[in-house]
């Protein structure tokens, strides 16, 4: 059985495998770049190292640094590490996050292999925010399960230093508590306290992150709250969606993209189908510290889907739900959800058929709402994800020959497309 620490090994062994492969491509000349110190800054990557260099820098009706939040160039800059170290670095807090998640969700060894094998994992190796990011949203999924407070507190705090989340997180604190009010207590007086002081604790620590925010960046550009403004220039205002989506280098990414939307689809229904489920079984759950965080998750994943697909501008006549697999595939609340789609509270509320069926048409749907089936490679793929993510739910863990032959099989495919990604991030290449 896997404990936390076999965890924290095991993930950081199979991303070095993946290097060693990478590594070992470029010497046959298959692979034509390795990472360094260069060619790591690509991307949001280049912006975080600016900050670390310059600080923030106020550019009027343009796209600017200001838009990122400063707490991972602090972290960068307080560790003085190059590009290629802190990497590194990020990886180790990716590991020992998922072994913070291994405490509460118990992942099997059949479990890390799917996930480690995700290509939009790549963000974890590179100088981006997205190690810190789930690292913090790991603590506080932890903080929710375990009733901790104090993880809580630090897990939303550290998100809100890290990214643009706060308006976010204080819709979804509100409707965990509404949902915990009315579902999981008797609607006393003394009930609807509790909720109250939680909701208005988790709010202030919200409110806290983006008033520190707000004041670092106002001593260094001499505004207020610039990182509300900018978005405009960077693309993110409201505009209703032009179908088929798209994103911004379709031939790489389109089918992490384009899986990133079928998961905020399906987050989406489940928690449709979770209001519904609790308003026949109203406090009949087992543990309501778990569906805090499954509550949190799928508002997260929804609210956040809805985000990248209406608030964003369009290429090529399309609207561009550009990074939408790296904000939702790249967080703790992707593994809060992918651990649930094979509870069976869901099949036991409408039936196992009609709970698989709803969920192929949701991934057949996608297809038709996204450019992916003009690009062949892409399109291949998301097919690959969705029928083995249909066998995820449907299989426990592999027992027979042909079982361990198929998830071999996806997992060589992954990591084929890992080392794609890889490679054109490297030489400059969008993958979200």
């Amino acid at each position: 059985m896997l404990n936390s620490r076999k965890v924290f090994l095991f993930t950081l062994l199979f991303f070095l495998t993946i290097f060693c492969i990478y590594y070992l491509l470029y010497r046959l000349g298959v692979i034509a770049v390795l990472p360094d110190n260069y060619n790591l800054l690509r991307n949001d990557a280049d912006w975080y190292y600016k900050i670390t260099e310059i600080g923030y820098h106020y550019q009027p009706e343009t796209i600017g640094n200001t838009a990122f939040f400063p707490f991972f160039p602090f972290f960068w800059k307080f560790t003085g590490l190059s590009p290629l170290a802190i990497s590194v670095v990020n990886l180790l807090l990716f590991c020992a996050a998922l072994s913070l998640l291994h405490i509460v969700y118990k992942f099997s060894l059949f479990n890390l292999l799917f996930i480690c094998t995700i290509p939009s994992f790549i963000f974890f190796m590179v100088p981006y925010s997205e190690a810190l990011f789930f690292l913090f949203g790991s603590i506080y999924i932890y903080g929710l399960c375990r009733g901790s407070v104090l993880n809580q507190g630090i897990g939303l705090l550290g998100s809100g230093l890290t990214r643009s989340v706060v308006t976010i997180f204080i819709p979804a604190i509100f409707i965990v508590e509404t949902c915990m009010f009315f579902f999981y207590t008797e609607r006393k007086w003394i009930d609807l306290k509790d909720s109250l002081k939680r909701f208005f604790f988790q709010c202030s620590i919200c409110l806290t992150s983006i008033g520190i925010v707000a004041v670092y960046q106002y001593t260094a550009i001499g505004k207020w709250f610039y990182f509300i403004e900018i978005q405009q220039y960077w693309g993110r205002h409201f505009q209703l969606p032009s179908l088929p989506f798209t994103t911004f280098s379709p031939k790489s990414a389109m089918g992490m993209d384009t899986i990133g939307l079928s998961l905020g689809l399906i987050a989406a229904a489940l928690f449709i189908l979770l209001l519904y489920k609790l308003r026949n079984e109203a406090r009949k759950m087992l543990d309501k510290n778990y569906d805090r965080a499954l509550i949190f998750s799928l508002c997260y994943f929804t609210f956040i889907s809805i985000l990248d697909v209406f608030f964003t501008d369009d290429y090529q006549g399309h609207t561009k739900i550009w990074s939408i697999n790296r904000h939702l595939l790249c967080t703790p609340y992707f593994f809060v959800i992918l651990f649930e789609l094979r509870s069976s509270r869901w099949s036991g509320t409408i039936g196992r058929r009609f709970y698989m069926v709803g969920i192929t048409i949701i991934l057949l749907s996608t297809l038709f709402l996204t450019q992916v089936s003009a690009y062949p490679i892409q399109l291949i793929y998301y097919v690959f994800f969705s029928v083995y993510l249909l066998r995820y739910i449907i299989i426990q863990d592999p027992v027979d020959r042909v079982e361990r032959i198929v998830h071999v099989l996806f997992i060589s495919v992954n990591i084929m497309f890992y080392l794609i990604y890889m490679q054109n991030y490297l030489q400059n290449g969008w993958i979200g």
